[in-house]
This record gives C-alpha cells, structure tokens and sequence, in this order.
C-alpha cells in the first residue's frame, strides 16, 4: 500500500509563528496521560524511505472511558464492558509506546482505521475482520435496543 507524500522540498514553508504554535500544542500533549507517540517508515511512491510520527491516545483501564487512538476523542462506553465489541481493540507491546497511563490499549472505529492510522499493510486477515464485523454488528444492535423507550400495557 503506498502512502501520499504531501511535502514539497522546492517550498520552504517553516514560520516562525507556525513552530511558536507547534511547541505550545506539544507541550500541552505532554500533559495528556494517555498521548504517546511513536514512529513509523514506509516506502513513498519514488521508492524513498520516509520515518513519520505517530500520534496516539491510549485508553486507561477498567472502568475508564473508551477513547479514539487516533482523535483522542472519549466516547460514553467504558473499557472493560462489552461495548468494546463497538471498536477495534489494539494493543501495541513491543517497548514503543510510553505514555503516563501506562497502557498499550488502543480503540479504533474500524480495522480500516487502524491500518491507515498505523500505515499498516495487509496485516490483518478478511476472517479477523469479518468476525469482528459480526460482534460489532451484534452490539450495535443490543445498544440500540436499549435506547428504545418501553411501553407498557396497562390492562384494566
């Protein structure tokens, strides 16, 4: 899978105000227990190598809310529940993430999410996706149940 390359070498678009705001954003990424970041490399369309970064937001234990990997963004389902069968569930434990939460869960909306945020290839078969199609899909309808008001028949 090849990733655009949106850089432009010929442009020199570095301002002053432009690194002023970047600082000020990262420092207050620093603060966030969950943010972590990592680094990443894959093959541009002219066959270079090129290292990113990785922004991402872990979420914390039991109990705690689910949060987007990717946004950072918390949602009303708790980790621990089976509302997890809503996201795809990552952990990444090779070393690289270190964030003050310590944990090394991730949730995504979709394995498609996942991949492209990870620049991932292929390295999730069509039965794990499909099986999770399946649970999420069952959730989804259980959840939906539940926001249903009920009616009750009274019978005099």
């Amino acid at each position: 899978m090849e990733y655009p390359d949106y850089s432009n070498p010929n442009e020199d678009n570095i301002d002053l105000e432009d690194n002023k705001n970047a600082n000020l954003l990262d420092d207050a990424k620093s603060y966030d227990r969950g943010y972590t970041k990592i680094y990443r490399s894959y093959l541009t369309e002219n066959g270079r190598t090129k290292r990113v970064k990785i922004e991402l937001y872990a979420s914390g234990g039991v109990g705690s809310d689910i949060r987007d990997a990717e946004t950072g963004e918390y949602y009303k389902y708790k980790a621990g529940s089976l509302d997890e069968e809503l996201f795809f569930k990552v952990s990444i434990a090779i070393g690289e993430c270190k964030n003050k939460l310590g944990s090394h869960t991730f949730f995504y909306s979709s394995p498609e999410q996942y991949m492209a945020h990870l620049l991932v290839d292929d390295d999730i078969s069509d039965e794990i996706i499909d099986k999770w199609r399946i649970r999420k899909n069952i959730r989804a309808r259980i959840v939906e149940e539940k926001k249903k008001p009920k009616s009750r028949v009274i019978v005099k």
